[in-house]
């Protein structure tokens, strides 16, 4: 009996390697090729460059012979973004001064990279198949994220990275790991905000209202005192 016990152990080990193995040959392919699709479009000249995109690139380029706090203007008159964008403008440009070649390293590297990294991690809620989906259904529907050098097409980079910080982390945790993750998630937030300001503006205000609800429901009326001084300094 234990030895056909142990044998059933084994196979299911074997079964449960195998299917992972085949998720993670599934999910490569799944970033391999929409990344050959959304190359070959950048080297083939097919990406949209008109004003934005070649105002950002100059004032880049201005950036690397003296660099400025202010960023590109806003849609509001008086009201500009922060400089965020022309230092990473500027960071791609010290490799090459091709638009193509900045916007493989600025937009498609990383949403290639890093952005199913951390999709992946959401496989914990929604299982592998769903994040699968998830992905195929973004980076086809929002090709132009990778592809089009506009600074609000990597808000939502960001936006990936404070969801992940906010539901992978212990909010009432006492280590300083916890809290390190809660202060990135505000950076995220302001990096959002100095990308795409109506969505960072609504990001903010959201954060800082799920912060709350999460505190008040999820702490007992004795702890409030202990930890709201806490929580409020580093929603601050």
């Amino acid at each position: 009996m234990r030895e056909k016990i142990a044998n059933f152990k084994n196979t299911l080990k074997i079964y449960h390697k195998r299917n992972n193995l085949i998720v993670s040959i599934i999910f490569f392919l799944a970033v391999l090729f929409p990344l050959y699709i959304s190359i070959r479009e950048i080297a083939n000249d097919g990406i949209p460059f008109w004003y934005d995109p070649a105002r950002d690139m100059l004032l880049a380029l201005d950036n690397l012979a003296k660099p400025t706090l202010i960023g590109p203007p806003s849609g509001i008159p008086g009201i500009f973004y922060g400089p965020h964008w022309l230092w990473l403008l500027s960071f791609g440009l010290t490799f090459s001064k091709d638009p193509r070649v900045v916007t493989i390293l600025i937009l498609t590297i990383p949403y290639f990279t890093v952005f199913p990294f951390l999709l992946f991690k959401f496989a914990r809620i929604f299982g592998k198949k769903i994040v699968l989906i998830l992905w195929f259904l973004f980076i086809f529907g929002f090709k132009s994220y990778s592809t089009y050098l506009w600074s609000p097409h990597l808000a939502s980079f960001f936006f990936l990275a404070v969801i992940y910080l906010f539901i992978f982390t212990d909010l009432n945790g006492k280590r300083m790991r916890d809290n390190l993750k809660i202060l990135l998630a505000g950076i995220f937030c302001g990096l959002i905000l100095n990308l795409h300001i109506s969505f960072g503006v609504a990001i903010i205000l959201s954060s800082l209202v799920f912060l709350a609800a999460e505190f008040f429901f999820t702490n007992n009326k004795k702890k409030w005192g202990a930890y709201g001084k806490k929580r409020i300094i580093v929603c601050l």
